[in-house]
């Protein structure tokens, strides 16, 4: 959980600079750090259904494994366009919303 908290703040720190960079606006920067949200919030209940189906330990590597990815190519996202960027964004808070729910699979 304690990576998760962290993956979570590290956008919020690192869209200051990007925003200088790629000259992004405060709607720019608020939709970006929306879109996590977004798939985040769709991914609660696909994450306890995927436990329940293939079991909590493939499906959390199979979450962390997407997150961690996501979060190397948020760069490269980020130079190859704004879309990129969002879709990045958003499949990043899908495989970090999983997280939670497998957990407590596991735990239960």
């Amino acid at each position: 959980t304690f990576v998760c908290y962290c993956d979570r703040v590290v956008i919020s720190v690192a869209v200051i600079p990007m925003a200088t960079e790629f000259d992004w606006d405060l709607l720019v920067r608020g939709q970006i750090l929306g879109a996590f949200f977004y798939g985040y919030v769709i991914s609660q209940v696909a994450g306890a259904y995927l436990a329940q189906l293939y079991g909590g330990k493939i499906v959390l590597n199979g979450a962390v494994f997407g997150w961690s990815l996501c979060t190397i190519v948020t760069p490269l996202a980020a130079k190859c366009s704004l879309n990129v960027l969002m879709v990045c964004r958003v499949l990043l808070g899908f495989s970090e919303g999983m997280a939670f729910p497998v957990i407590y699979h596991i735990f239960a």
